[in-house]
């Protein structure tokens, strides 16, 4: 009786103070100086501290009315995108434990959690407020209060770089005369600028140069009707030839214009994306920059994060906005946040044509929306965990980078391209169509069987019949 007891009787774990195993709730050996809990079977490992965590509190980081639960490793449904602790910002194992509210889609390393209960760091959300008084910021994103936020700063660039410094060092601006196909440009002030207004659309009205909307008034600009060229009057004639940038620090910067060729598309090397106008490059690293990065602040304010952010080299982290890492970051030095200069640019508010509101960027964690985002365009999932757009009034959401207007957003779609060799008809840079045959190779694209690469590339087409060209083709052209 006694022996079938004894092998009847349940697994026990012990009471012990070595560390010999691995700590399978929290993943580390942090607080292994209290004792610990050894199951000898299944050589399972906890700390004291770990096996003492309530299995639900209120996190006033997070927020008062909504507990965040204990759970043993992250739930199925989240493991698909992975999440990130919304403390450290580091990666969340699957396997550990965890804390986090399904409401809010909130995740956090349970060390995290207690440390930060244990430490007193667990403050009511609202008692923080961050540097957002500070004057000198440059506030993010881009907003319909202040639409020429990006243009504002390549102003305050171009001054920066004084004319007396220019003269000094032979780097004072030429002025650009002639439009991509050699036309003299009209300067547009305020005198003379109601002709293009009342011509021009305000979508059309895009600087080759920078690549901003041109506000008339009050923006002064030099522009060809005709070719639907347009320059900032600081684009066409106030930029340094070169620079000294502090993100690249070990070769001068030289401005390239290519006004020649508007579909001589580049790469930017801070935010990644394909762009076109002007921009400042370096031979010896082929690197090359667009006007908007390399005006970029040191310091600014975005509006998903509470401290202000600093500009970084840094490599190897993961963007709060998209998960990745595209380039140069801003970096927070308190709480460890960090997002790419891609998604620093990003406009908080953008419009689709299948919906007839505002759609607003939402930072996560999102809260009021249990149940999952499903990108319209696209028709799958959004990963919560990232950046998106959404319309509350109609719940419809998009990948960011399903809208053309954030794809594109670094090229001047409408600009006017003429190659007589390939077409007789003036060609427009537009973003790619659904379903259409390339004039110069012959194939047929659409949505089935255009690759990833195809889809975020632009196209050329017709403005008076129906032949398009697509990217590769152009590449091969210039």
């Amino acid at each position: 009786m006694n022996k079938k007891k004894k092998k009847t009787k349940e697994k026990r774990i012990k009471h012990c103070s070595r560390k010999e195993y691995d700590f399978q709730a929290c993943g580390t050996d942090e607080g292994s100086k209290d004792f610990s809990y050894l199951c000898k079977t299944c050589l399972f490992f906890i700390h004291n501290r770990c096996a003492s965590a309530p299995p639900k509190l209120i996190f006033k980081s997070h927020d008062i009315d909504h507990p965040l639960v204990l759970d043993y490793s992250l739930p199925e449904e989240y493991q698909i995108y992975g999440v990130s602790c919304n403390l450290c910002r580091e990666e969340v194992d699957p396997s550990l434990w965890l804390y986090y509210c399904a409401y809010c889609r909130y995740f956090a390393h349970m060390k995290c959690v207690l440390s930060a209960i244990e430490s007193g760091e667990d403050r009511n959300i609202n008692e923080d407020v961050g540097d957002v008084d500070d004057p000198d910021l440059v506030h993010f994103p881009v907003s319909e209060d202040n639409p020429s936020l990006l243009y504002q700063l390549i102003q305050k660039f171009a001054e920066n770089f004084s004319t007396s410094t220019d003269e000094r060092s032979g780097g004072k601006a030429d002025k650009i005369s002639h439009c991509c196909n050699g036309h003299s440009l009209v300067l547009f002030d305020e005198l003379n600028n109601k002709k293009v207004v009342e011509t021009e659309s305000s979508e059309s009205m895009i600087c080759d140069g920078c690549v901003q909307p041109i506000l008339s008034p009050p923006d002064s600009f030099y522009g060809c009707i005709d070719c639907n060229f347009f320059l900032h009057t600081i684009c066409a004639a106030e930029l340094p030839r070169e620079i000294q940038h502090a993100s690249h620090p070990q070769h001068k910067l030289i401005r390239c214009d290519r006004m020649s060729k508007p579909n001589a598309f580049f790469t930017c090397g801070f935010c990644y994306h394909l762009s076109s106008g002007m921009f400042y490059r370096c031979d010896s690293c082929k690197l090359y920059i667009d006007l908007v990065c390399a005006a970029m602040p040191s310091e600014i304010k975005h509006a998903a994060h509470k401290h202000k952010l600093i500009h970084d080299n840094l490599k190897g982290y993961r963007c709060a906005g998209c998960g990745w890492n595209f380039g140069n970051s801003f970096r927070c030095d308190i709480c460890n946040y960090k997002i790419d200069v891609r998604c620093a640019r990003k406009p908080g508010r953008n419009k689709h044509r299948w919906d007839e509101h505002q759609l607003c960027m939402m930072y996560p964690p999102v809260k009021g929306h249990p149940h999952d985002f499903n990108c319209e365009r696209c028709s799958s999932d959004i990963d919560p965990n990232s950046w998106f757009y959404h319309c509350r009034e109609c719940d419809t959401s998009f990948h960011d980078e399903c809208l053309d207007q954030v794809r594109f957003r670094n090229i001047k779609c409408g600009a006017i391209v003429k190659d007589d060799d390939l077409h007789q008809h003036s060609l427009k840079i537009s973003p790619p169509v659904s379903k259409f045959k390339c004039g110069s190779c012959g194939i047929y694209n659409d949505d089935y069987r255009r690759t990833f690469y195809d889809s975020t590339r632009p196209i050329l087409t017709c403005v008076s019949c129906k032949f398009s060209v697509c990217y590769r083709c152009q590449k091969k052209r210039l």
